[in-house]
Parts: C-alpha cells; structure tokens; sequence
C-alpha cells in the first residue's frame, strides 16, 4: 500500500487519581505507543472521588468509518454501511454516551486542535492555520487540570507549537503537559504496506480530485486497515485499565480533530465547506454521571470540550473559554440547548453556522452556499441565491455574523458584504476543484504571514 501522509492514527488524553508513572506503565501495557496517542495522565493530590480522564484524539477520522456511527447515516444515500467493525470503539458508546452532531470549529489539524484544548474559536487561540502556535497566554484544559491538583502527561501529536517537525516537546513548551517524553508537535509516519509502490501523494491537485473509482476504493481499503489497528489498540487499553480497577473511575473521551473527504463532492482530503469533515465522531464513557446506552443529538463542538470535561470532573473552568459548558446534554439534564456549530475556515475567507435544518457558509469570493439538510442530506443542491430561502439565508448569515461579531470582529465587514451578495448563483457549488485549489493557495498564503513555513502535501492551508 502507498503512503497515506494523513492517516487516522490515534491520540488520547488522560487524568487520574493514580501517578504519571502508574499510568504510563498502565498504557505502555495497552499499547498507547503502538497508537501513536496523546496519552494524558493526571494524578490529584487528594485522589479520594476525584475521576480519571482517557482521551483518544485521532487524527482524520470520519464518523461513517466506525461502526457505532454508519447505521446513524443510513438515510443519508452512500452512507449507511459499515465498511470495518469497530466494537471496541463502538463499546465506549453502548457503556456511554454516542454525540451524532459533535462538530469540529476548523477542518484542519491545528485550529482544530487549539479549539478543543483551549475552549475557544481559532482566532481567538491564535493557532488559526497549521504550524501556528497557540498565543503564549492560552491556558489548555492540561494547565487548569494541573492547577488543580492533578499530574499531567501526553504522549503523540500536539500540532500547536508551530513549524518544528517532529519537535519533540519540553515542558517549558507542552502547554500543562508536565510528562511530554513521548510528545512531538507534528508529522506523520504510519505506513500500510502491501506490496512497494511509489508514494504519489505530493500533487496538491491528487490532493483535490479524485483518480478513479479503482484508485478511491483502494485509498478507502488503507484507511479502513488504519482504523481497525486504532480500534484493536482501543480495546488493549481498556483492558489494561480494566485490569487494574481503574475503567469506571476513569472518563474515557474518543474523538478526533477533523474528517476526511473521500470522494465526496470530487474531494479528497479536508477544509472545504461540505459538513463531512466537520461532523466527527465524540463518544464518551463514565459510569457515575453518563447513562449508557445515551445518543445524544444536540450539537456541540470541539470548543465546548474544556467546560465540559472540567465541569463532569468538578473542576471549574479557566474564565477564558469561548464554548459552552454540555456536560448537562451528556448527563441528560433538561436544559434549553441551542443546536448550533459555528465554523471558521483556516483560510480566513469564509465562515459557516451548521443546524439541524440548514448549513450556511458566507464566502469573502462571493460564493455564498447554503443547503437544506433534510431534503439534501449530501450537499448537492446550493440554494445561496434561491428566492424562496432568502429568509432562512439572511436569518442564519446573522447568526455568523453576530458570532463573529464577539470572537472574529475583523471578518465582520466581509461577511457583512458576503451576506448581502444573495444573488451567488446555485451552480457555484460545482467550482470544487477550483474552490479547492482556491482554498490551498489562500490557506498557504495566510500561513505564510503568519510564519507558517511551507505548504504542505495535504494541499488546502498547508494540512500535512
């Protein structure tokens, strides 16, 4: 098998009442290497009722490509089958709790990344593009943890101290991450070989359009392999802690930063607009305050994960955070929730607001795309410009700009200027492969200024 430069390799964070070295003795036994994850270990002073924290944090990984998740998309035509059997994976959900509609903020590693770390959007956290490194005054989840009595430590891809690859990582640089051995900031180096073959992943066009049905099925092949190897070391993981007494005092987060597109809309890769690679997987097991068994619909985003984990595990947040706390949506508490996900393109050039009924992406070129998800559940039909969803248009281009407004004040006048140019025609959805060449080269430009180093192979802003 070729070279796969983003492969869904597996991540994780974790807190304990137990020390650094019981733990890493705990995942050197499940095989936390052999993931490639960011194991996160914590250890509070005073451990009597405090929880531990696991989070698996993969890299590229769609939600149609577990099992728990394909059944959930069998409305949707071309999804709906499942491709590899997940059941370690798909036992965190039937011992917790599955999230349908958990969003990434930005389809693209570093953003992602900072949002879920931090609990606020990109350009608040400053790491907006790849190989940008969190402002120095970002206080991650890991710092607030440890400020609160808890020994912290991550092992695999951190993705937020700018261009040094691998750059292994210190900790006067990890970010509240006190055991960072095994913590690098980026690279990718699993490979699935079959038999030899040239690597031909350089070409930012490969990167945008797909080379035949044959070609498409065998790159699906590889990434399935990939997520079955996640899924077996998933389940070595929560033997080792099962051995040791420790699963049901322990919250075990799985979850990743960004999809992938395969095929869908002639893409192949991340960071466009379509909701493929922003809906990802979140599931999440703790016996004392999760029900099993519990799908939970209402939307949430990487950027409500830090008041969230802090407020099941009794730790109050930093002050900074920009999402919201859903702990109550996870421990089926009535509360009024408002379902939406707001989306910041890496590229600066274009920001969205995804409900349940509507995804809308205002534009700065102009090509506004707006879709309704119950009639058109795959995206295909642009009705940005359509004369009857000019109320549902300027209703959702508030919402943006309204959260732009607190968080992104400087897109406010372009997306002011996005949102009046309803006339966008419907066919601009058909520009993929020039919105995707598009998007690479204003994402490349971006991180340049930003001081970002080259463009990577993954084409659009730079991606690995």
């Amino acid at each position: 098998m070729s070279y796969m430069s983003d492969d869904p390799q597996s991540q994780g964070v974790l807190m304990f009442p137990m020390s650094r070295r019981d733990f890493m003795k705990a995942g050197a036994a499940a095989g936390l290497a052999a993931l490639g994850a960011p194991a996160f270990s914590a250890e509070p002073s005073a451990g009597a009722g405090k929880p531990n924290l696991l989070i698996l944090h993969c890299d590229q990984l769609s939600q149609w490509a577990l099992s728990i998740y394909a059944p959930m998309h069998k409305n949707t035509p071309s999804y709906g089958k499942t491709l590899v059997e997940t059941p370690n994976i798909a036992r965190l959900g039937k011992e917790g709790a599955v999230l349908t509609n958990f969003f990434t903020n930005s389809a693209v590693c570093t953003p992602s990344r900072g949002c879920f770390f931090t609990g606020r959007y990109p350009e608040s956290h400053g790491a907006y593009v790849n190989n940008t490194p969190l402002n120095p005054d970002e206080i991650t989840f890991g710092e607030q943890l440890k400020r609160h009595g808890y020994d912290t430590g991550y092992c695999g891809k951190w993705h937020l101290n700018g261009p040094p690859k691998p750059g292994f990582m210190t900790p006067d640089l990890s970010r509240g991450f006190d055991d960072c051995r095994y913590m690098f900031n980026r690279g990718h180096w699993k490979k699935i070989v079959e038999e030899p073959q040239p690597d031909e992943s350089d070409s930012d066009e490969k990167e945008a359009a797909v080379k035949g049905a044959a070609s498409l099925q065998k790159m699906k092949a590889h990434y399935c392999g990939e997520v079955k190897c996640i899924d077996d070391n998933v389940g070595r993981i929560l033997k080792a802690l099962e051995d040791k007494g420790l699963l049901d005092n322990t919250i075990v987060v799985f979850t990743t930063d960004h999809g992938d597109y395969m095929g869908e809309h002639g893409l192949m890769g991340k960071n466009q607009w379509y909701r493929t690679a922003y809906q990802i997987p979140f599931l999440i097991r703790y016996p004392k305050k999760v029900k099993a068994g519990a799908v939970v619909g209402h939307f949430a985003t990487n950027a409500d994960f830090m008041p969230t984990v802090l407020a099941l595990m009794g730790v109050p947040p930093s002050g900074r955070e920009q999402g919201v706390d859903a702990s109550a949506i996870l421990t089926g508490a009535k509360v009024e929730w408002k379902d939406e996900a707001n989306i910041h393109h890496s590229s600066r050039q274009g920001a969205g607001v995804y409900t349940p009924e509507f995804d809308l992406i205002l534009r700065n070129n102009g090509l506004n795309m707006l879709f309704d998800l119950t009639n058109d559940p795959e995206e295909k039909n642009n009705l940005a410009g359509d004369a009857a969803h000019k109320q549902v248009f300027d209703e959702l281009a508030r919402k943006i700009i309204t959260h732009n407004k607190a968080v992104n004040p400087e897109a406010v006048e372009w997306l002011q200027a996005a949102a009046a140019r309803y006339g966008a025609p419907p066919a601009a959805v058909k520009e993929n492969k020039g919105g995707a060449k598009a998007g690479a080269e204003a994402g490349a430009k971006d991180r340049a200024k930003a001081g970002g180093g080259k463009k990577g192979k993954r084409g659009a802003a730079g991606e690995e």
